[in-house]
């Protein structure tokens, strides 16, 4: 499966696409580059990294009006 990405707001811009393997690269010229997700495999849930960064927003938002 190939994703056309055409010209962006900043320029040009590159493809996507899917290996046989399942993989994903991205295409920008002749350059490729995998597309790997970076969560360890024990480590914490989505649902937990998302709570994390809600929290730490609002103590941030928080120290601003104080």
């Amino acid at each position: 499966m190939t994703s056309d990405i055409s010209k962006g707001s900043d320029g040009p811009t590159g493809q996507t696409i899917t290996a046989p393997t399942g993989e994903q690269f991205y295409l920008y010229g002749k350059t490729r580059i995998r597309i790997t997700e970076h969560f360890a495999p024990h480590g914490k849930k989505i649902d937990e990294l998302l709570t994390g960064l809600v929290q730490a927003k609002i103590k941030e938002k928080v120290s601003e009006i104080a």
